[in-house]
């Protein structure tokens, strides 16, 4: 097991700080571009459970993200996350949750109880997926391989954009 050294974690950093969803044809197209009727055709078609799209501009959420994937308090230090997932795990990728303090989305989804008519529903949480590559000389690196909006938990007011 590799030890997670204060260089390791400022490379994240670094690392993290050059990264832009801008340039993520992905996250662009599914993420920003599509309609109403279009997330709500994903559903349908059943490509996915939950269709989701970001509401603010790309240099918002652009923000918003990096803000999340370099955040550090007294309980979290998400760089540090990110250097024990990229030195010490095979996986090919981590999820991780963020919260924006307003409304940054909406979804639609296949459930039940979301009633179409009444519109889309405003989403403040993300998932941004934080994925292995290889960088020219090979070494391990990550690039923010997906980034969308999520339906709010269960115990929270769901609000509809109409």
């Amino acid at each position: 097991m590799t030890q997670i050294t204060e260089e390791k974690i400022a490379a994240v950093r670094a690392t993290i700080r050059k990264q832009s969803i801008e340039t993520n044809e992905h996250i662009f197209m599914k993420h920003f571009l599509l309609r109403d009727f279009q997330l709500q055709d994903r559903v349908k078609s059943g490509e996915t459970t939950t269709a989701s799209k970001f509401t603010c501009s790309l240099q918002d959420a652009d923000k918003i993200i990096k803000n999340e994937l370099l955040y550090t308090d007294d309980f979290v230090n998400t760089p540090k996350m990110i250097a024990e997932w990229l030195y010490n795990n095979d996986t090919e990728s981590i999820e991780i949750l963020g919260t924006a303090e307003d409304y940054i989305g909406k979804a639609y989804t296949g459930f039940r109880w979301h009633d179409w008519n009444k519109g889309a529903i405003k989403c403040n949480q993300f998932i941004v997926v934080v994925r292995r590559i290889f960088n020219k000389q090979g070494e391990d690196t990550f690039d923010i391989g997906n980034a969308y909006p999520i339906l709010p938990d269960e115990d929270e007011d769901i609000e509809y954009e109409p």
